[in-house]
């Protein structure tokens, strides 16, 4: 059986994340549950979450506004003009 020795990567006031580069197994902590992932799945996961933020961002987002010669202002959610 291999010693793991956890490195910290990271904690905040949601999670907390370690590293053990004997197994190759990153922690990740969340609450009361803690997920044991690859360095792949866990690379995969920080993906995700990047793209789901990113597109949440856009969402929560006032919609785009566009002036037109009279004055008036056009909204087109979620339109780039």
């Amino acid at each position: 059986m291999s010693k793991c020795t956890h490195r910290h990567l990271v904690s905040s006031d949601v999670c907390r994340i370690r590293y053990c580069a004997d197994c190759g197994v990153v922690h990740l902590a969340l609450g009361a549950m803690t997920l044991h992932l690859t360095s792949d799945q866990f690379a995969q996961f920080a993906q995700s979450l990047h793209e789901a933020s990113r597109r949440k961002r856009e969402i929560d987002s006032p919609p785009a506004e566009q002036s037109v010669a009279d004055g008036v202002v056009l909204k087109f959610p979620g339109m780039l003009i």
